[in-house]
């Protein structure tokens, strides 16, 4: 399953009124920092429209860094071709 898919299916199981799901609340158990058992009641609806949310957000951001990085990488590596046509149009600018 990819982003795309996994993004349609939270964002159609947060669409639902919990109403509509026969139980829309789980418990999800874990372990706390000192080792003891503990738990919570999670509506599957909110659970899936913050997961939608979170999982939009860091795309974002996966987005925002990779075109950074791609702008490092070309800068420490310009292409020549380019590199000569950036130094004309700056020859240009300065006439």
């Amino acid at each position: 399953m990819n982003i795309e898919n996994i993004k349609y299916c939270l964002e159609a199981l947060a669409s639902y009124d919990p109403k509509d799901i026969d139980d829309d609340v789980i418990d999800v158990r874990f372990e706390s920092e000192d080792q003891g058992d503990t738990g919570a009641d999670v509506s599957i609806v909110d659970l899936a429209s913050k997961s939608l949310s979170l999982v939009t957000k860091l795309e974002a951001q996966l987005k925002i860094s990779t075109d950074k990085l791609s702008d490092i990488a070309s800068f420490r590596n310009p292409d020549p071709e380019t590199m000569a046509q950036d130094a004309l149009c700056e020859i240009e600018e300065i006439n």
